[in-house]
């Protein structure tokens, strides 16, 4: 697996787990409330938050449920939170298949 790869799975569980606190707190609902109606541990909803566990996506829905009746608005912010870094990254990946293109270029020379 590519370091950028990694680096992405470690922004995305950030971020996800950034967003989903920052919501649960808007809601005023605990890891517990959620935990409980949506039959999750509260424990893993910490992980998700401390970003030391990606969600499995059908728990995540359960949860989300829980915090925002409009699921979209949670999808919404997690994309706003991610537009910087897909740009980022979508910069070092021209700049990489530009280098690659110079050093093919280089050698047929």
């Amino acid at each position: 697996m590519s370091k950028k790869v990694d680096k992405f799975g470690i922004i995305f569980r950030e971020k996800i787990g950034q967003v989903f606190r920052e919501m649960r707190e808007t809601s005023g609902k605990t890891q517990e409330d959620i935990g409980r109606n949506a039959d999750i541990n509260r424990i893993t909803i910490g992980k998700w938050e401390n970003a030391k566990k990606l969600p499995d996506i059908y728990e995540l829905y359960k949860a989300i449920r829980e915090i925002c009746p409009n699921q979209v608005s949670f999808w919404e912010k997690v994309e706003k939170e991610f537009d910087p870094v897909f740009k980022v990254m979508n910069k070092a990946a021209d700049k990489a298949k530009i280098d690659k293109y110079l050093k093919e270029v280089k050698k047929k020379r």
